[in-house]
């Protein structure tokens, strides 16, 4: 992603997304509309035992009112 995302399962500094996601089960036959419902179901239900930021996954897991307000301070700050 080129616009900084608050998410457990995003790099925050490069946009890049859980390896697991698209290595693990990768194969020539998958086309872009299984790429693209892979990133929306991360984008849509966090895992923290995947996350590639720690910090957001902790928050997120211990005090989810904090984890969605730094998420939406996120989005304006960044998502302009």
């Amino acid at each position: 992603f080129t616009t900084r995302i608050y998410h457990p399962n995003v790099k925050s500094d490069d946009g890049s997304i859980c390896a697991d996601v698209y290595q693990a089960n990768w194969a020539p036959t998958l086309n872009i509309r299984y790429v693209i419902e892979t990133v929306l179901s991360i984008l849509m239900q966090p895992n923290a035992d995947h996350a590639v930021e720690p910090e957001i996954a902790q928050l997120m897991l211990n005090d989810e009112a904090g984890y969605l307000a730094r998420a939406r301070e996120w989005t304006r700050n960044y998502a302009q």
